[in-house]
């Protein structure tokens, strides 16, 4: 990557404003900077700018993420709805919907439903339950500290 120095970029935007370009050599005529190079990298910078501005460039970084701090406050109680209608849904629905699908196909129930949560030992509940547990001791700490 060339150096600031060499860089010549003449021609590939719009110049600076007049009142940017006054402000800046007024600072260096009154000596605002310690050397010409500060001025230079100074120049670089608002010239950057006007490019970017004359380009229709946003700046992302600035922005007010709405979702973002709406995921950041919530997802505490997220993951507890997600684990209740899970387990319900587990332990509740769907053993009723495979007793009354094996009704209606053969007449009798025959095997009842093998909980998915609990294969492997019933690891989901166990992370499930980690996750809970520590969210909830995390935000406990959070109101004792006065977090909010």
């Amino acid at each position: 990557m060339p150096k600031l120095e060499t860089y010549d970029d003449t021609g590939a935007h719009e110049p600076l404003s007049p009142k940017v370009q006054m402000n800046i050599d007024a600072r260096i005529a009154a000596g605002g900077w310690s050397s010409k190079d500060e001025a230079d990298k100074t120049k670089a910078i608002a010239e950057a700018a006007a490019v970017t501005a004359s380009a229709g460039a946003t700046n992302t970084l600035g922005t007010n993420d709405k979702f973002g701090d709406f995921i950041n406050s919530k997802w505490r109680p997220m993951m507890a709805f997600i684990y209740m209608i899970t387990c319900a849904t587990d332990f509740i629905i769907f053993p009723v919907l495979w007793s009354v699908l094996q009704a209606v196909q053969g007449g009798q129930v025959t095997s009842q439903w093998n909980p998915l949560t609990l294969q492997g030992a019933g690891l989901y509940h166990i992370a499930m339950g980690a996750v809970l547990g520590l969210a909830a001791y995390g935000r406990s700490q959070e109101k004792i500290a006065g977090k909010a």
